[in-house]
């Protein structure tokens, strides 16, 4: 599994043995660039990134249910 987040905010996970992406949803809002890294065991990851209102912010995910944050903190 790879995770990966692009400037137009969406982070993709893909399936390296299909090659294909599995899933993928909408990151942080801001315009600078996101930082993703996965937690142990492995089904969760952790994004740094941006606000729209340019807060900083960080958000852990669950790759089985992908669809909203487990928690989204602002920093600022």
């Amino acid at each position: 599994t790879i995770i990966s987040s692009a400037a137009d905010k969406i982070i993709r996970i893909y399936d390296s043995r299909a090659g294909t992406v599995a899933a993928e949803t909408t990151g942080h809002e801001g315009v600078k660039a996101s930082r993703l890294v996965f937690a142990a065991p492995g089904d969760r990851f952790v994004s740094t990134g941006f606000s729209r209102s340019r807060d900083r912010e960080v958000c852990a995910w669950d790759v089985r249910n992908f669809t909203t944050p487990l928690f989204r903190n602002n920093l600022d």
